[in-house]
């Protein structure tokens, strides 16, 4: 299980993150998801959570305060709905 005190580095606007797997947004990214774990486009209407998964180890980041709430399974999320 996941330190919920773990968080990622990002600088002082908040941008260029950094997870603990290495991952950069110009590298693997970052994706914005909802409750079930779907990625949205980062919308009012589809997301509500400020949450992100990142896309190399699947923690999920509270997008203001960087905090890890807790890993997903990669396999488990659905693909970028258009």
């Amino acid at each position: 299980m996941t330190n919920e005190a773990e968080k990622i580095e990002a600088d002082e606007q908040g941008d260029n993150w950094r997870c603990m797997c290495g991952n950069r947004p110009w590298e693997q990214g970052f994706y914005s998801i909802d409750e079930g774990v779907q990625v949205v486009d980062p919308d009012e209407e589809h997301w509500r959570t400020n949450e992100y998964v990142c896309a190399q180890c699947g923690r999920v980041i509270e997008g203001t305060t960087h905090v890890v709430t807790r890993r997903v399974d990669l396999a488990a999320t659905i693909s970028r709905s258009t």
